[in-house]
């Protein structure tokens, strides 16, 4: 290295270090994440005309749900870094944020919308047990069982 006048080694102007915006490409990055991991199985889904019922498509949503909350956490705290001036990446924590809002809002509700199907499935099966006797047999009540809460009906008949 080449010694200045002064002594000291050759370097670049060293400035004030701007702050990097880790916190909110975090953000940004769970939330693509959260999006890619149930968005393709949603299409699917609604494209297919039996019902959604399916184990891994429950577990694509709750998966969703769980990054696109991370990613709207990290994206709140990114934002509040960011107008404070203490970090970067104001841009990227809002489009995490935005991006995770919508990764935990739709999986949610069809979240929802399955437990309630759920529930009503089976209150049907119930009241199919509970009006099996001589007319038909308890096991032809498991036509209205939900697939997913199979094991479930066929302990409650005793099978």
């Amino acid at each position: 290295m080449a010694q200045s006048p002064h002594g000291s080694a050759n370097r670049a102007p060293s400035g004030p270090e701007r702050p990097r915006g880790t916190l909110g490409i975090l953000s940004l990055a769970l939330a693509i994440v959260a999006v890619a991991v149930f968005w393709p199985l949603m299409v699917a889904a609604v494209f297919d005309a039996r019902p959604v019922r399916d184990v891994v498509f429950i577990l694509a949503a709750v998966a969703g749900v769980v990054l696109g909350a991370c990613a709207v956490v990290c994206g709140a705290f990114a934002r509040r870094r960011a107008r404070r001036g203490v970090g970067g990446g104001g841009g990227a924590a809002l489009a995490g944020l935005v991006l995770g809002l919508v990764a935990v809002a739709l999986p949610a509700i069809i979240l929802a919308w399955l437990g309630y199907q759920f529930y009503v499935d089976y209150e049907q099966f119930q009241q199919c047990v509970k009006g099996a006797g001589s007319a038909y047999p308890e096991y032809l009540c498991l036509k209205e069982c939900p697939d997913f809460l199979g094991a479930l009906c066929r302990h409650a008949i005793g099978w």
